[in-house]
């Protein structure tokens, strides 16, 4: 497993804000401060990553690396609060993207959305492949997913809560480090057959193996 670990060797430079996934993540555009030492030799073995903070624990197949870019940033209360901002990418290019932290739900209105692919999860999570049409198309998604949560005839939850503490967790697909949602489809059926598709298969399975640790809410490394 290769790793890059970012929130050392960056500071604060200015203010930004980041869209990730329907949530809204308040966030300081950071600059490089020092050279990063070099990653270590990825291990032929499959290997457990957990957050810097330890709210997070997810096992990743051999080859797969991590780039850590989780920082420490002012809350509304202006006490700081740690935020895990992290991407497993596999040698083929498949990325997942993690945050948690502080966040608020900003999902768009659905005209219609299937669920046609699902991997049951630590602690009665799950991780689902699903498709959603709004005004801007049909696109997918493969996320971790709360199904206790909510109503079981809604669309699935792409943030997910754990034991009443006050931290968002997200995990989910995407088209590259940082978050970026997956291209949008012709039709319901082309995205239903991406979905069934070799990366999105190994993405549900490594997104089942996340466990939510219950860790106190402004905990920091």
């Amino acid at each position: 497993m290769r790793f890059r670990n970012h929130s050392t060797a960056r500071a604060a430079a200015g203010a930004g804000a980041l869209i990730v996934a329907g949530v809204f993540v308040g966030s300081t555009v950071l600059a490089d401060a020092a050279a990063e030492p070099a990653p270590p030799a990825a291990s032929d073995e499959a290997q457990q990553f957990t957050t810097q903070n330890g709210t997070m624990r997810i096992a990743l197949p051999a080859g797969w690396s991590v780039d850590d870019e989780s920082r420490a940033e002012p809350g509304d209360d202006g006490q700081l609060r740690w935020q895990n901002l992290v991407t497993f990418t596999a040698p083929d290019g498949t990325a997942l993207f993690y945050y948690d932290g502080t966040g608020s739900d900003t999902g768009i209105p659905l005209h219609d959305w299937g669920v046609t692919e699902r991997a049951e999860g630590r602690q009665g999570l799950e991780a689902v492949g699903w498709w959603q049409q709004t005004d801007h198309g049909i696109s997918a998604d493969v996320m971790l997913t709360d199904p206790a949560a909510g109503d079981p005839d809604a669309p699935p939850a792409g943030v997910v809560t754990h034991e009443g503490i006050e931290r968002n967790h997200v995990l989910r697909m995407s088209a590259d480090a940082g978050g970026t949602p997956i291209p949008q489809f012709a039709s319901t059926a082309e995205a239903e057959q991406w979905l069934a598709g070799r990366a999105p298969q190994q993405a549900l399975a490594v997104i089942s193996s996340a466990e939510l640790l219950p860790v106190p809410g402004d905990a920091l490394p």
